[in-house]
């Protein structure tokens, strides 16, 4: 919904209703992580040197069972990470661009009707990424 607002300000730019702006209001933005991408790719590297160091270091069956299973045991935990890193990575676009839409239209048409609404958007914006950077 964002990037088609998205695109409909880059179409009509000053002749948009705000209301169309407004619906941005309700958006609830609490888990944004900015810098995530890198730490996610570390982690998981992390964790796969991790599963082929604990198996090679294992020299019976039993021991090399038994832990392997650990292993998958901390990598379901780990999908289960990744799926609330993916829907951090997800917000955080939708953030980025919630926040190119305002800047656009502050850049492109300061004196419009879209003004108050921007305006109201950016403060809430704000002040929700500043909670979560708290």
């Amino acid at each position: 919904i964002v990037r088609l607002i998205n695109q409909l300000v880059k179409k009509r730019g000053t002749r948009l209703h705000p209301g169309a702006l407004e619906c941005l209001l309700a958006l609830r933005i609490r888990d944004v992580d900015l810098d995530a991408d890198a730490d996610l790719k570390h982690k998981k590297r992390q964790e796969e040197k991790h599963k082929k160091r604990i198996v090679n270091l294992s020299k019976k069956e039993k021991k090399r069972a038994k832990k392997l299973k650990e292993v998958e045991k901390e990598l379901l935990e780990t999908e289960a990470r990744e799926n609330s890193e993916a829907r951090k990575k997800q917000l955080t676009e939708v953030t980025k661009t919630v926040f190119h839409i305002y800047f656009r239209i502050l850049k492109t048409a300061p004196k419009s009707q879209l003004l108050e609404a921007v305006l109201n958007g950016l403060a809430n914006e704000i002040i929700l990424v500043a909670i979560v950077l708290i």
